[in-house]
């Protein structure tokens, strides 16, 4: 028997879509495990057909399985290019759980983007962080605690019996799952962070958080602005000697890019890439209208 196999072939903020392995009727080309958009029906719905289903997808969200069959393959058509933004930590308004609490940070400790399929579970904790010590935030503590939450699905079978029952599409996964992804344990990396904080050295508290949380070999892409900040990072990077990318190099190497400029301007807007730690490491100061594009 095939081993069932799961591709993500496309995801936005509302859907995603695996194109999945195995033997299926003609009528099971499309799986759409979904719900209604409108709050007020909870209902986890199921469609199967061979038709896909484009009126379906404009007022829900969910988990859309293709299958080639027999009779054809399933194919996806050019849907809108939405892209899924989600970061390692996050600012977020978790100001319930400072209700009757002697506390300054409330932390939900979550499943990050392309996640372990294990991962469908986050709990929330409150703690007193104090500007001078990160005692108290202790990431491999709350780590272990997350981990601990998590089911152990045993396949990848399991894990799509748990959509069907749950369609937990706040949970973005893995780009490819199968049985041997659920050999590998849930690690650090599937875990994401959101946080809030009450307290007058909030600025301090943010980047202990970021820097215990935070992936710092990340590349982050920079827009430039009114400012002109990517000519003052790419100023900054040159005196530091740090290596970075932007859409004025020229550089291309012909038979990966054809002969084509490697990095464009996107939407004509200029841009410098280059990694969070080397970020850091250049010392700039922003203003408020830095971060207004």
């Amino acid at each position: 028997m095939k081993e069932t196999k799961f591709k993500l072939k496309y995801e936005s903020p509302r859907i995603q879509i695996y194109e999945e392995t195995g033997k299926f009727k003609d009528d099971e080309r499309y799986e759409y495990i979904y719900r209604f958009s409108n709050p007020n029906i909870t209902e986890i719905q199921v469609y199967k057909s061979f038709q896909f289903p484009y009126n379906l997808m404009s007022v829900s969200t969910g988990f859309l399985f293709v299958h080639s069959t027999k009779n054809g393959d399933a194919a996806i058509p050019t849907l809108p290019d939405e892209e899924y933004k989600d970061y390692k930590t996050n600012l977020k308004c978790l100001s319930n759980g400072f209700i009757n609490r002697d506390i300054n940070v409330v932390m939900k400790l979550r499943p990050a983007k392309y996640c372990h399929p294990n991962c469908v579970k986050d709990f929330v904790v409150g703690l007193n962080i104090s500007p001078k010590s990160s005692s108290e935030l202790n990431k491999k503590e709350l780590f272990k605690h997350f981990k601990s939450l998590q089911p152990k699905f045993k396949n990848a079978k399991e894990w799509k019996k748990y959509i069907y029952e749950n369609c937990p599409t706040h949970i973005h996964f893995a780009k490819g799952i199968d049985d041997s992804t659920f050999e590998k344990g849930v690690s650090e990396s599937d875990m994401a962070v959101d946080y809030d904080i009450h307290d007058v050295n909030e600025f301090e508290i943010v980047k202990m958080v970021e820097k215990e949380f935070e992936n710092m070999n990340q590349l982050v892409k920079i827009f430039d602005n009114y400012n002109n900040i990517v000519s003052r990072i790419q100023k900054a990077c040159d005196e530091h000697k740090i290596n970075y990318s932007t859409s004025e190099e020229s550089k291309y190497k012909k038979l990966k890019y054809k002969g084509k400029v490697r990095n464009q301007r996107i939407n004509g807007v200029k841009w410098i890439e280059l990694k969070y730690s080397d970020l850091i490491k250049l010392g700039l100061e922003y203003k408020l209208s830095d971060f207004i594009s």
